[in-house]
Formats: structure tokens, sequence, C-alpha cells
């Protein structure tokens, strides 16, 4: 009798775990994909996951990090040897489990994931559960109480010397060091065993305006053979104006490409040269250290003319339409070990009206070495000429007689409960405690010819996660 029922409790043992095992892989999908970009395969079969969900918790309710999730397994999909996976429903015993080769999932070649962050965690939740209330964190494999339980991989449980790139697609998941995350996830990643970790330094809009072109034209670039450091000069190229280049960073060896074949230098600086106009950089060097302690948030160049001086003089011997006092500067450090930095020289029209005219200056090693008109693409250069700026300012204008009731409209159709646009100058905003910061301009596209109101903004949520997300309306 006692061995029966020994028997009976064993099985039933071994049952719920193979139900549980059967509904943790039910969520993932496999990516078949026609397009192989290299016949070339790896020495043994590697693997490529991405993670992220539809949020069900009741403060990020209905955030949807999905689609990028689709696009960057997809991207993985294309390169030969590698078998691409995504998971929008994983829970804590998906995120801590293994790949076919025996390596943890998140250790595997490549990781994506995208969701809510702070320096120490990236989340994900694609239910109200204790069980899919899950995540990547910078310590041990934990339990976390903050809004909720949520159970979540540690990267000091997990060797990563397996890991190509893993990509922490949040808020904040690259921040300097600081008293409260002394070490953040690229980093951490990095020093259990990853040859590289994207980032990002501060809060960014991953799901909308730019963010998803920003994350397709970074993987693709990747998966084209561009180093890591490459891919996110091509992004920022395109999209200089999203948050996702102002504050991306990468942590290992950046250089590094993800497939079996490397594409030269030249080559990706000949693939930016096509669309966009390169500047000749003279031989001597300029040096410009861009760190924690003194990179720019967006200001006036005419406050900074000193310091970018030389830069400015290299642009005004080539461009005879250039103006100090048309644009505005901010930086980034992407890699402090290796001195590569992006600065941005943002044109304004009326010092109002963000354009997408933008001069990104590379830096590698501190030294200046690339200096690109980004946004705009060469075909278009000739619209600035063009444009009229009293018909532009015109339509502002008349925007803005209906401004507050056309934002908060806005901001209802959005189910944004948060913020309210009010009539008063003396208090512009009403916002809940949550609010963290918010920012609006306009912006005018000289590619589509379109001009936008947009309005972007943080907020705090779950585990002392951001949110950075906005609202765009189209001005005719």
């Amino acid at each position: 009798m006692k061995r029966s029922l020994k028997k009976i409790l064993i099985l039933s043992v071994v049952m719920i775990l193979s139900i549980n095992y059967s509904l943790c892989m039910a969520a993932e999908h496999k990516i078949e994909s026609k397009v192989n970009t290299y016949a070339t395969a790896y020495s043994g079969l590697q693997y490529a996951y991405s993670v992220g969900s539809l949020w069900k918790t009741p403060h990020h309710y209905n955030d949807d990090f999905r689609p990028n999730v689709y696009n960057a397994a997809n991207k993985y999909s294309q390169i030969s040897g590698i078998s691409s996976y995504y998971n929008t429903e994983a829970d804590y015993t998906y995120m801590r489990g293994n790949n076919p080769k025996g390596q943890r999932r998140i250790g595997s070649y490549l990781f994506f994931i995208n969701g809510h962050a702070n320096p120490a965690s990236i989340l994900s939740a694609s239910s109200d559960t204790t069980q899919n209330r899950t995540g990547i964190t910078v310590g041990y494999d934990s339990t976390v109480m903050e809004d909720g339980e949520f159970t979540v991989a540690g990267l000091q449980s997990t060797n990563m010397s397996g890991t190509r790139l893993i990509s922490f697609v949040g808020c904040s998941t690259g921040a300097w060091p600081s008293d409260e995350f002394p070490v953040n996830l690229p980093t951490r990643a990095v020093q259990q065993g990853a040859n590289a970790a994207l980032g990002f330094r501060e809060p960014i809009e991953s799901r909308v305006g730019d963010g998803p072109n920003w994350l397709n034209a970074f993987n693709q670039a990747l998966v084209n053979g561009y180093g890591i450091d490459g891919a996110n000069t091509y992004a920022c190229t395109q999209y200089p104006n999203t948050g996702m280049s102002r504050c991306s960073m990468a942590e290992g060896n950046i250089y590094s490409t993800v497939v079996p074949v490397t594409r030269s230098t030249s080559m990706l600086q000949e693939n930016i040269e096509n669309e966009y106009k390169m500047f000749t950089v003279p031989k001597q060097n300029i040096n410009i250290v861009i760190d924690e302690k003194n990179s720019d948030n967006e200001k006036a160049l005419s406050e900074c003319e000193d310091k970018y001086k030389e830069i400015i003089e290299i642009i005004r011997a080539q461009d005879n339409d250039f103006n100090i006092d048309e644009y505005k500067v901010s930086s980034n450090c992407v890699n402090k070990e290796n001195g590569v930095s992006h600065i941005y020289f943002t044109k304004y029209i009326s010092d109002n009206i963000r354009t997408n005219k933008v001069y990104l200056i590379k830096t590698n090693k501190n030294i200046v070495n690339d200096i690109i008109i980004a946004g705009i693409k060469k075909e278009n250069i000739k619209e600035e000429r063009k444009l009229d700026r009293a018909f532009i300012e015109e339509k502002i204008s008349k925007f803005n007689n209906e401004k507050i009731e056309t934002v908060n409209n806005k901001l209802e159709c959005n189910n944004v409960k948060s913020i309210r646009l009010l009539e008063t100058t003396e208090n512009l905003f009403e916002f809940n405690d949550n609010i963290e910061d918010i920012e609006e301009y306009y912006y005018y596209d000289y590619n589509t010819g379109k001009l936008k109101y947009i309005m972007e903004y943080s907020e705090k949520f779950e585990l002392s996660t951001t949110d950075r997300t906005q609202i765009e309306i189209d001005i005719e």
C-alpha cells in the first residue's frame, strides 16, 4: 500500500511538472524564415530568444511590447545557424529555464527583452499573477515585493559566457552608477561573461514614435553583419530625434558582430553615405570627452560654442547655411571604455520647432571621426531652403487656439488619465505624483513635410520602474 501511494505521489509530481513545462513551452514560438542572410553556419546551432508582453498589471494595463518582440525574433531568424524563438507570455519558470544546449535562456547567444525597467531590473507581465510577473535582475534569482510580487531571473545566477549580445530595451537599463543603483543590467551581464550588452541611460519610448523603427534598424544592421557599435550608429543616423538615439549605450566588445561574417567599417560608412550626407573630417585630432560628468542635455549650441569650436568650424566650412543660433546640442556617451560618444546638433525653427535635420558627431577613443547630417536624407536637404517658415508658424498659431481641447481629447482617447493640460499659463499641466517629467514641442520632418505637436512624459510604476511614452498630433 505504501509503495503504491509512493508511486502515485511520484506520478502526480511528474504530471504537474510536465503540465507546467508544457504550459510554459506552449507560449514559446519558433520563427521559420525563408530568408537566410548567410550560407555559413556556426560551428554549432545557436539560439536567440525575444521576450516581452502585453502588460496586464493595473498600473501598466495594455502597454504592448509584443510588436518589438515579433520584429526582433524575425530579424534574428534570418541568420543562418540560429534558431529564433519568441515568447509574449513568459513566466518565471521560462525565464529561469534552459535552452536545448543546456544554457539558461537569458544566457543564450542572442537575447532580446523589451519591458518596463530601471537600472537593476527589466520586467514582463502578461497577466497579473505571481507566475507571470517576471523579468531579469542584476542580482540573484529572487522574489521581490513592491506593488505586487515579481519573481525574476538573476544575472548573478547565470553563466553568460555563451551570450554574444543581450539587449535590455527598457527605461534607464544602462544608467550611470548611483547610490541607489551601483551597477546596471548591461554592466552586470558583461561581468557574468556576456560578450556585449545593449542598454539605455535614460527613460525611452520604445513602443511609440520612432522607437520601434530604431530597434528594427539596429537589429537589421546586426543581421547585415555590422558590429554592435556600427548598428547603433546606423539606427541613430536614421532616427536621431528619438530618445533611443539620445541615450543608447553598450558594454563589452562593442565592435564584435553577431553573424559569422564581418562587414568592414568602410562598408558601414558607404551604406550611410548612400542615404545621408557625410562631412570630411580633417586629419588633425579633435579631442572631446563625453561621460557622465560632462554630457549635455539639450541646450542652445551658442552657449557651448567654445566646447565645440573645432566641430563648428568644420561644419561652417562645408555648409554655408549653417547658423549656430538655429541649433541646440545634446550628447551621450555610448561606451566610456572606448571613448565612443554621439553629439547631436539639432536644428530648430524659431527656437520652438524641432526638426529632423541633425548633425550627428561620433567620437571613437574620444576623437571625432564622423560628422553626418542625420535624420534628413541627402535627397531632401534641398527642402530645408524651400521651407516657408511663416506658413509653418501660422499653422502653429491656429493650432494653439484650440490646443487645450485638442490635446486633452487626445490624452483621453489614449486613456491617459494622469495628465491634463490647463488653461492657466502659471501651471501648464495637471498631473499625478507618478509623473516624473513632461516635455512638449513642435516637430517638423523635412523628409515628409509633416508638422506635429508632441508631448513626451515619464511615469513611475512597479519596482521603481519607469515608462516613457508620448502622444502625437498632426497639424494640418
